[in-house]
């Protein structure tokens, strides 16, 4: 995940993402330019694409509504699906994988070509996915377009149910009309370093907002907004890559940053703690593999519409081989001390998963 960004909401399509501690509706989301919508008030999400579908993520970390409007005023990520690339009528990848912790199984397959100025992609992708389990309460997982979480504290969720089934409500919001529109002033900047092995980056910043509308966790699953006089979020980044000699990199990111109303001092919501991460990969031939740790400390301090969740450290390692131009497999373990650990202070987040290892094999024609 990109320096400065993580994920709030209490899961699957509920997940939106934040930048630098602003989020849901002030993030704007484009896919291949087409602006996302959404009247939810978690704001737009855009999970239904497929990862086997991205060809790249760009975030502009930096208020935007200058250039893309009001709701860019945290900045803007922009998905850029795949595009027919190749000069062949036909081509195409096959893939599948399997997950152990859900007995996730998955499939797809996409064919793409072009002649002259005319081209095609198309997409097929798959997944059904049973439940899951972190290392001491159990939660449940559905597969894409069908999602229902449940933890031990009785909260749950579902979304685009199978038909039949009954829609379970995800919550409460109680209507503001006297609501005032925030208006603000930014100032961030960095420095980069860059040699022939070394990239090096560092910035900061500084949002004050006026009549910023924050959002109030009243009633068990029951929110409301209301405008506080000033809010001001402050931090630092840091993002690092190193290549000591051929066929090795090491990397890593951090972010600090503070969030609070200048009127009353209390903390503001969607304002991450601490997060560093850290990871080391290495290539030979047909060969590669790469491990990665990443550290959060505790918020013990929580917004109004938050939870105290304590900190975490988790290990990720994965491995893949070549076996030849069209054949790959790989071997994803994740959480490899099997933490328990909550990743978001929302107050119907659920554990995340515990160790797990997922299974992939592509084919390309």
């Amino acid at each position: 995940m990109a320096t400065g960004v993580t994920n709030l909401g209490s899961g699957g399509f509920s997940l939106v993402p934040s930048i630098r501690g602003l989020a849901r509706n002030r993030i704007l989301i484009l896919v291949d330019g087409v602006r996302l919508t959404s009247d939810r008030r978690t704001g737009p999400s855009g999970s239904f694409v497929a990862p086997e579908d991205i060809e790249k993520i760009e975030v502009l970390r930096s208020p935007s509504s200058v250039f893309y409007g009001f709701d860019a005023v945290g900045g803007v990520i922009h998905i850029l699906t795949k595009q027919a690339s190749t000069g062949r009528l036909l081509s195409g990848k096959a893939a599948l994988r399997y997950g152990s912790i859900n007995g996730e199984k998955g499939g797809g397959l996409s064919l793409q070509g072009r002649k002259g100025p005319a081209g095609y992609y198309l997409s097929f992708q798959g997944v059904d996915a049973g439940n899951y389990s972190s290392p001491k309460t159990a939660a449940y997982q559905a597969q894409r377009g069908g999602l229902r979480h449940k933890n031990d504290r009785g909260n749950a969720l579902c979304q685009r149910p199978p038909l039949g089934r009954r829609l379970v409500p995800i919550g409460r919001l109680l209507a503001h009309p006297g609501l005032k529109p925030e208006t603000g002033l930014s100032l961030d900047g960095g420095i980069k370093f860059m040699t022939g092995r070394l990239f090096a980056g560092l910035y900061g910043f500084v949002y004050s907002i006026d009549d910023m509308i924050e959002r109030y966790l009243v009633a068990e699953r029951t929110y409301t907004y209301g405008n506080i006089e000033r809010g001001r979020i402050r931090g630092v980044e840091f993002e690092v890559e190193y290549f000591p000699v051929q066929g090795w990199k090491l990397f890593g990111n951090l972010y600090a940053m503070t969030g609070q109303s200048l009127a009353t001092e209390l903390p503001l919501n969607d304002v991450p703690p601490f997060r560093a991460a850290l990871g080391i990969k290495a290539w030979a031939g047909r060969f590669s593999a790469e491990f990665e740790t990443i550290f959060q400390t505790k918020k013990s301090v929580p917004g109004p519409a938050e939870i105290a969740i304590p900190g975490f450290s988790i290990f990720r390692s994965k491995a893949a081989y070549r076996l030849d131009s069209t054949l790959s497999v790989y071997a994803v373990i994740s959480n490899l001390s099997d933490r328990t650990y909550l990743a978001r202070p929302d107050p119907e987040a659920m554990e995340k998963p515990g160790r797990s290892l997922s299974l992939g094999l592509t084919f390309s024609f």
